[in-house]
């Protein structure tokens, strides 16, 4: 397609793999809160019986954006994009 990273196509990646910081640019990725997910995981699991199905369990964790050098602005605003997933 003879693209260019991050000046013809910009990459964010998920989950911030191992191979996204090797490459060259490093792909953006977006980095879960891995270790908060487990122990609220493990808070819900412990919770006592009759609480269990009496109250939804709602909790809103941060989320970081790592920033690598795969994603930059349009070179022209009449350039249209794509998302593909």
């Amino acid at each position: 397609m003879g693209l260019r990273i991050p000046e013809g196509l910009s990459v964010v990646g998920f989950d911030d793999i191992p191979l996204d910081s090797s490459l060259t640019p490093g792909v953006d990725t977006v980095r879960l809160p891995v270790y908060e997910m487990g122990a609220l995981g493990l808070e819900v699991l412990l919770a006592p019986i009759e609480a269990i199905g009496k109250t939804p369990v709602h909790r809103l964790l941060d989320l970081e954006l790592i920033m690598r050098g795969s994603v930059e602005a349009p070179q022209s605003a009449n350039r249209s994009f794509q998302v593909i997933a």
